[in-house]
């Protein structure tokens, strides 16, 4: 995976928990879910993405840097979380929409430490968190 992506998702994700309510946050995550799935490379990526909201040009970081193994385990539970987050935004429930915002815009962080202990606390804090308050498992496959 280009790391870029992984800085492209913590920002957007900072951007979007800001206006979690902004009429285009279905098809924000859409285009970056996509990115994510490598349908559209990173610079296509920021493009498009400062089409849809130019206040957000330097918040992004274009290039196509060299890949970065990341543990299938982290890569479905970022597809299975973009997933959630359209459909929540697409629902109107954009408190849930804000938590999975938050949740994702940490992890980045956490594959760059790339140690047990941040990922262990990471589950702890964000995700079993998010899975308390919406009393749902859906993440619970992960950890």
């Amino acid at each position: 995976m280009n790391p870029c992506i992984l800085e492209n998702l913590k920002s957007i994700m900072i951007l979007m928990r800001s206006d979690i309510r902004n009429r285009r946050g279905e098809e924000i995550v859409h285009l970056f879910h996509r990115a994510f799935l490598n349908q559209v490379s990173n610079s296509e990526l920021c493009e498009k993405m400062i089409e849809m909201m130019p206040e957000w040009r330097g918040w992004l970081i274009y290039g196509e840097k060299t890949d970065q193994v990341i543990p299938d385990r982290l890569l479905a539970f970022v597809n299975l979380a973009l997933e959630v987050m359209r459909e929540v935004l697409h629902a109107g429930e954009f408190e849930m929409a804000y938590d999975l915002a938050d949740m994702l815009h940490v992890l980045p962080d956490v594959i760059a430490d790339n140690d047990k202990a941040s990922r262990r606390s990471y589950w702890k804090i964000f995700v079993v968190s998010f899975q308390k308050k919406w009393h749902c498992n859906i993440f619970h496959k992960f950890y």
